[in-house]
């Protein structure tokens, strides 16, 4: 069955049309975007806290035995932390009217209350060794007294150490120092330019005193500061803290022992000891001291025989820097060897003889036997 529109009719239903859709547009752009809406008001559950005021939820709940949230007070802008605690210091000083600290009191003797309720006081008690040095500068003012200074030791021990600990009065002065350089100055007057100037000074310092001592020496141009030290990184603050070159190592055996110095650039010069370390042992000492740019010296306070021995590996290593030898010495030092070192002009002139280039006098030992 058909129908038939008039065209009144058909501009009638195309109207209704569109106003239907400009509604529903209309509705469309008033409804919020889902993605770009505000989240809803979280909804109150038991046991949740407001951060702001402390009367509407909190995002999460509070846990069971957890601490509160932080909250804001009124005219504060940053939240309270606040936080179980389970063990506090309450450090106590007691005193008599006269202001008198009072000693030997015990824990029953303190009542301890946390917001009006009474506290358990624990006691923690630790003996430890204690160690006191009194450092005292000396000077004329000073020097009368120093006897009775040294004695404040032993009061120490006896009254504030205790089992354990220890005391001790150290002095000290600026006059050690002053007399090396000045017994230097003499030598470099005396000696000229042209003679090299050398300082061994053993283990008798610490870093700090090491440090003064070569600050001190910097105008005479040794050739170097000896210094004995243990130590690989002292040294090399040391040799960073003046410009007095530093030679050290003389005590140490083996490569394993000579590496730290090396790699951590402590010495200018390092001593080798041919007779102790042995001449294979040295030499491989001396190939790696030149791995790193460093000279070595032969520590030689030996007889004849060690000086040749020394001199040899001298002669072969490409790092020699100069060699130590005792010439003050007892009158028969040259008779215990077939042929003593020659030196001339201050050389030692390696001998061509077989060997070492000499040998013991083996007659010379026999008439001279050891008393002991």
């Amino acid at each position: 069955m058909g129908h038939n529109l008039k065209p009144g009719s058909i501009f009638a239903l195309v109207a209704a049309v569109l106003l239907l859709a400009a509604a529903a547009a209309q509705q469309q752009s008033q409804a919020p975007d889902p993605l770009l809406a505000p989240p809803p008001p979280p909804k109150v559950l038991p046991g949740m806290v407001d951060p702001d005021r402390g009367k509407q939820p909190s995002k999460e709940p509070v846990l069971p035995g957890a601490p509160a949230p932080a909250q804001k007070l009124p005219g504060e802008e940053g939240p309270i932390i606040r936080t179980t605690l389970q063990v506090v210091l309450v450090p106590t000083t007691v005193t008599d009217k006269k202001g008198h600290s009072i000693n030997g009191l015990r824990v029953n003797d303190f009542q301890l209350y946390d917001n009006e309720k009474l506290q358990v006081i624990d006691r923690d008690i630790a003996f430890l060794p204690m160690s006191i040095v009194v450092c005292i500068q000396r000077s004329a003012n000073v020097e009368a007294v120093l006897p009775k200074i040294r004695r404040i030791g032993t009061t120490l021990h006896d009254t504030l150490i205790g089992e354990g600990g220890e005391a001790a009065v150290v002095s000290f002065d600026h006059r050690i120092v002053d007399a090396a350089v000045a017994q230097l100055e003499a030598f470099r007057r005396g000696a000229g330019r042209d003679v090299g100037l050398h300082l061994d000074t053993n283990f008798n310092y610490k870093i700090d005193g090491y440090i003064k001592l070569a600050r001190a020496l910097e105008p005479l141009d040794l050739v170097w500061l000896e210094i004995d030290l243990y130590d690989p990184a002292g040294l090399a603050l040391i040799r960073r803290s003046a410009c007095t070159p530093i030679s050290s190592c003389e005590s140490l055996y083996g490569r394993r022992q000579f590496r730290p110095y090396f790699e951590q650039q402590s010495v200018d010069y390092a001593i080798i000891d041919v007779a102790w370390n042995g001449i294979l042992e040295a030499m491989k000492i001396a190939a790696m001291a030149d791995a790193y740019e460093v000279n070595i010296a032969p520590h030689n306070f030996n007889g004849h025989l060690g000086s040749l021995i020394s001199a040899h590996m001298c002669a072969v290593v490409p790092n020699f820097k100069v060699m130590e030898i005792d010439i003050d010495d007892v009158l028969w030092k040259d008779d215990i060897v077939t042929q003593p070192p020659v030196i001339e002009h201050g050389d030692l002139v390696l001998p061509k003889a077989p060997g070492w280039g000499a040998d013991i006098n083996e007659e010379f030992v026999r008439a001279h036997p050891p008393k002991r």
